[in-house]
């Protein structure tokens, strides 16, 4: 099973729950194009109840039709939280499924102080950054690939 995690474009300043900014569109479309030329298609997208969130996953799963979405009720705030829910997925995506989240800052750093470090580096304040996670013949999850992003 394969997991990426994608954290949300830049949101409109001042906003409680702001949309992206046309340069966090742009951010999410770079991050589409990172994903697709490492052929990362997902089978299900999951993303956290916010408007920022909601966008980017509109934008990273352009083109890809057949993807079931989801929202979870709230944003998962530890690791051991995010494990629990891909763990309730994997059953159903089965060994080859591809998983993509789409969240917020603290779980990009709770990701990459887990399974870190990264192939390649990856600042937990850069928006629409992207974590490929792997899991690997002993169970564990390694980080396989990973885009920077884009500092906000």
């Amino acid at each position: 099973m394969r997991v990426v995690f994608v954290r949300h474009g830049q949101q409109r300043a001042g906003e409680l729950d702001g949309g992206l900014t046309s340069a966090g569109h742009r951010m999410v479309g770079e991050t589409a194009q990172w994903l697709a030329a490492h052929q990362v298609v997902p089978d299900l997208c999951l993303h956290t109840p916010t408007t920022r969130t909601r966008q980017t996953a509109d934008g990273l799963l352009e083109g890809h039709a057949g993807v079931r979405r989801m929202e979870v009720s709230s944003q998962p705030e530890t690791l051991a939280e995010w494990l629990d829910l891909v763990r309730a997925w994997q059953p159903r995506l089965g060994d080859h499924g591809v998983l993509l989240l789409v969240g917020h800052h603290p779980t990009l750093g709770l990701l990459l102080h887990a399974f870190g470090p990264p192939p390649e580096p990856v600042p937990t304040g850069n928006l629409a950054a992207a974590l490929v996670l792997d899991r690997v013949f002993t169970g564990s999850w390694v980080i396989s690939a990973a885009w920077p992003g884009r500092a906000g």
